[in-house]
């Protein structure tokens, strides 16, 4: 039996309550939250009346008109103050709950064990018990981002630690990303692969941008998605503006990366959002200070899945 864990994960969380809260979220996120019960979490995303991505979340709903919101910390009270002209009109409230809460990540190939709820196996299904939730990531490992508000000591002591790094990666290769204040309003959904990822619903009702990414869904031609890149070994990372290197002479802006990590063999996994026309390349070179960097380019597992099916 391997049971690893992580405190190495998203760590705010924004409580929206109140009889309208359902209501209001509906009317403001891509997600579909008349999907959402108790057993069940949705990623999702806030976006500009533009349709520019504002910021990306995970919410379940903890309680009868009590959502959770799974964030970086820095996005929770950007969320709170972008909302505050909306939710004035409704019966909820929207409070910065992280640190009431302890979060974790559990990967485990065993789903019965001591102090957790029978862990589901179905992707963005939540297994709850009165001490602790469970989501169930997406991904080739059996993985879940857990929620107490008890200490995480208590569920995770006798677990190993998962290795630096190693949730993030899942995350990528996953195509789960993150936006935050380095990066909000750059991207259409499409450009981060959303739709794909089950965080846009295209058979709601209206909520802010949805013209704009209905009109890309079913009218436009998205030019980007989102990517994995894996870099040769190299010491600095590359800067974020990606420029491909053609022929060792002319340069071309391809993309922008979101997050870069150096593993251990000093190569780099780049999650990026690129041009589609790139994937058919397989390998590229990119170039950084003035040097030619040899690059694999893949998509994540949930965009493969996505354009399968």
């Amino acid at each position: 039996m391997t049971i690893s864990a992580t405190t190495n994960t998203v760590n705010g969380l924004l409580r929206v309550q109140g009889n309208d809260a359902r209501k209001f979220l509906q009317g403001q996120l891509t997600c579909d939250i008349d999907q959402l019960d108790q057993l069940k979490s949705l990623p999702g995303a806030y976006c500009s009346p533009q349709g520019r991505v504002r910021g990306n979340f995970i919410i379940f709903e903890q309680a009868q008109d009590n959502f959770l919101m799974l964030m970086p910390k820095i996005q929770v009270i950007f969320f709170i103050e972008a909302m505050a002209p909306y939710v004035a009109f409704f019966q909820c409230t929207m409070t910065d709950s992280s640190d009431n809460w302890q979060i974790f990540g559990l990967q485990s190939d065993e789903v019965s064990l001591n102090n957790f709820p029978p862990l589901s196996q179905t992707t963005w299904s939540v297994s709850s018990s009165e001490k602790i939730h469970c989501i169930k990531f997406p991904g080739s490992e059996s993985r879940w981002l857990c929620l107490s508000q008890q200490s995480s000591q208590k569920f995770i002591a006798d677990f190993s630690s998962m290795a630096i790094n190693e949730w993030q990666i899942q995350n990528m290769y996953s195509g789960l990303v993150w936006i935050d204040e380095t990066n909000r309003d750059n991207f259409l959904p499409h450009d981060l692969s959303l739709p794909n990822f089950g965080a846009v619903s295209f058979t709601k009702g209206c909520y802010t941008g949805q013209e704009i990414v209905a009109r890309m869904q079913y009218r436009g031609d998205p030019k980007y998605l989102l990517a994995i890149i894996s870099t040769e070994s190299m010491t600095n990372k590359i800067s974020d503006k990606l420029v491909q290197l053609i022929d060792n002479k002319e340069e071309k802006m391809i993309g922008t990366a979101i997050q870069q990590l150096q593993l251990d063999d000093n190569s780099w996994l780049i999650l990026a959002s690129v041009k589609r026309t790139l994937l058919s390349q397989q390998q590229f070179q990119l170039s950084s200070n003035e040097k030619s960097i040899l690059c694999i380019i893949t998509t994540p597992n949930t965009v493969k899945e996505s354009n399968e099916s």
